[in-house]
């Protein structure tokens, strides 16, 4: 595990989690922040903290659909779905970078922070193949290089 604060006892937890998106026909942007303040018995709290940056663009013209009544992104739904003729889904780029910050007083959780690019290939508004490549790096620590192919199906 890169980052791991282990078991903290704690009277409570109070989190603060903004985040922010923005859609432009097929450009979109999000960034989200967390803070965590761990309330103990008999010790002073901890702060622990992280964040993370993503921009993507459709390639072949789609866009994200946002919930509001959710507060989250839908699926995507291809212009022209595969069928191996000539039509070939929905095609997207993106980038991401996050931080992580497990550090505080004398719990040393660790820093974490990465960067990640990937590509997207929706063939129909059920099937998804996503093929990332992600550096991270643990201060103090090493750097670690992962190499993350995958399917979805939604059914």
């Amino acid at each position: 595990m890169l980052a791991d604060t282990g078991n903290l006892t704690s009277d409570g937890i109070n989190l603060l989690n903004p985040e922010l998106a923005v859609v432009y026909g097929p450009f979109s942007l999000q960034a989200e922040y967390t803070s965590a303040m761990v309330e103990r018995p008999k010790a002073k709290g901890l702060t622990f903290s992280g964040y993370y940056m993503e921009a993507s663009y459709f390639l072949t013209g789609e866009n994200r659909q946002y919930k509001n009544t959710g507060g989250f992104f839908g699926g995507v739904s291809p212009k022209q779905n595969f069928d191996g003729q000539g039509h070939w889904g929905a095609w997207e780029i993106a980038m991401r970078y996050s931080a992580l910050d497990l550090n505080d007083r004398t719990v040393r959780g660790g820093k974490l922070s990465g960067f990640t690019t990937g590509v997207n290939w929706y063939l129909n508004p059920n099937m998804r193949v996503m093929a990332n490549y992600s550096l991270a790096h643990r201060s103090a620590f090493a750097d670690a290089n992962i190499l993350q192919v995958r399917a979805q199906l939604l059914f």
